[in-house]
């Protein structure tokens, strides 16, 4: 499961709007993760179970629309006359269930997720949708491990000319004193 959700949101998701067959039907799948979404922004923005409902509620109906509708603009339409008569104070008809913040938040929230996307579920709700599945082994060759360092020889030619070289380095503290030297003569910095 997809979404923003984990998976114990995913189960009851499941349960709640009967979407039982969504390993296997993409209409069902693409209904979750709408709902997933849904209710990961709820958690988000910290709404009470109330709001929540209507905010599932809101987004059913919008997905139901687009199955009928092809035009985005019926859909925002609708969308914002039932987020008013969720929001609006001593209107008849309406109930004072979200604050102006959270009307902001829910409208760039549903912007995002469902408007800007509005074609996409009306195709995946009007078309037939072919599940293909394919199968294949992959074979991939890797390297064996190296042997363990402690288990290497030493090449005795590498061996010889290691020690050559540190016979041949210079003490540190002579060379320390003949920078030094070298320094006092020309001056510290030229």
């Amino acid at each position: 499961m997809e979404g923003g959700g984990s998976d114990g949101d995913g189960r009851f998701v499941v349960e709640k709007f009967d979407l039982k067959d969504f390993e296997s039907n993409a209409k069902s799948t693409i209904l979750l993760d709408l709902y997933l979404w849904t209710l990961s922004f709820c958690k988000e923005a910290g709404l009470s179970e109330e709001k929540t409902s209507a905010l599932f509620t809101i987004m059913k109906r919008l997905h139901e629309h687009s199955k009928d509708h092809d035009d985005v603009l019926s859909a925002f339409n609708l969308f914002k006359q039932m987020l008013l008569q969720h929001s609006l104070a001593n209107t008849q008809g309406c109930v004072e269930l979200y604050s102006p913040t959270e009307v902001k938040m829910i409208t760039q929230f549903v912007h995002t997720t469902f408007l800007q996307h509005y074609r996409l579920y009306r195709f995946a709700n009007t078309r037939d949708q072919e599940k293909d599945q394919f199968s294949t082994c992959l074979f991939v060759n890797t390297a064996p491990a190296p042997p363990p360092l402690l288990a290497g020889k030493v090449d005795e030619e590498k061996k010889a000319v290691q020690e050559q070289v540190a016979e041949e380095k210079p003490d540190d503290k002579e060379a320390k004193e003949e920078v030094a030297k070298e320094e006092k003569k020309v001056g510290r910095w030229g």
